[in-house]
C-alpha cells in the first residue's frame, strides 16, 4: 500500500484543528507512562520513525489515527521494554522511630531513569509489586481483548486514567450515538473478559 512522504506527515500534523490537537495533546497524557516514557518523547519518537522510514502513514489513513495508533504502539514497547530492565532496591533504614524508606530505581542502558520511594516494611513491598503486577496484567489483557479497535483501547485508557463524561468523549472525537456505542462495546468486552477469568479461577 502506498505512503505517504515523512515531509506529507510533518505538513498534516502541522495542519491538525485545535481539537485534533487537544485530542493529540490529551493521548500523549494518557499514554505517557513515566519513567518509561513522557507524552512529549512519544511524538517525538513518532517523527523519527516515520522519518527512518520504520512507520509508514498510508495513503487514505487519517493522519491523526495514525499518529494516536502509533503512539499507544510505542508506549506499549516502552511498557514492554522497561519490564525487561533490572530493578534493583536499597536496604531500608530507619532514623529515630521512622518507617522503613525503600527506595526502588529502575535502571536500563543509560543508567537510573526513575526512583520510587516508598515508606513501607519488606512485606509491604511484595504485596505492593504483586498489586502492580496484577494490575498491569489486567489493563493489558483488557486491551488486548479491543485489539480489533483502536477507538475502543483509547476509550478504555482513559477511563483507567480516570477521565470522565465530556473530556473522554472528546478524546475519542466521537459523536454522542458513536461515543455510547463505543461505551457499551468496552463494556460487554470487560465483562467477557472478566467472566472468562472466572471460569478459569473455577477450573484451577
Amino acid at each position: 500500500m502506498e505512503s505517504h512522504d515523512p515531509e506529507e506527515f510533518v505538513a498534516a500534523m502541522a495542519a491538525l484543528t485545535r481539537i485534533e490537537m487537544i485530542r493529540l495533546r490529551k493521548t500523549q497524557q494518557i499514554l505517557a507512562r513515566p519513567p518509561l516514557v513522557e507524552g512529549p518523547d512519544l511524538l517525538h519518537e513518532l517523527y523519527a520513525r516515520v522519518f527512518e522510514g520504520t512507520r509508514h502513514w498510508r495513503v487514505g489513513e487519517d493522519v491523526l489515527g495514525f499518529a494516536i495508533g502509533a503512539m499507544r504502539s510505542l508506549a506499549d514497547e516502552a511498557t514492554k521494554r522497561g519490564r525487561r530492565e533490572q530493578i534493583t532496591a536499597s536496604a531500608g533504614s530507619r532514623q529515630a522511630g521512622e518507617p522503613v524508606v525503600t527506595e526502588l530505581g529502575l535502571a536500563n542502558r543509560s543508567g537510573v531513569v526513575g526512583d520510587i520511594h516508598r515508606s513501607v516494611t519488606p512485606e509491604d513491598n511484595l504485596m505492593s509489586a504483586d498489586e502492580d503486577r496484577r494490575i498491569a496484567a489486567y489493563r493489558q489483557e483488557a486491551l488486548e481483548a479491543l485489539a480489533d479497535d483502536e477507538t475502543a483501547q483509547l476509550l478504555l485508557e482513559g477511563m483507567l486514567e480516570g477521565i470522565k463524561g465530556q473530556a473522554l468523549k472528546e478524546l475519542t472525537g466521537l459523536d454522542n450515538t458513536a461515543f455510547s456505542t463505543k461505551q457499551k462495546l468496552v463494556k460487554r468486552r470487560l465483562e467477557k473478559l472478566g467472566q472468562n477469568a472466572e471460569a478459569r479461577r473455577r477450573s484451577a
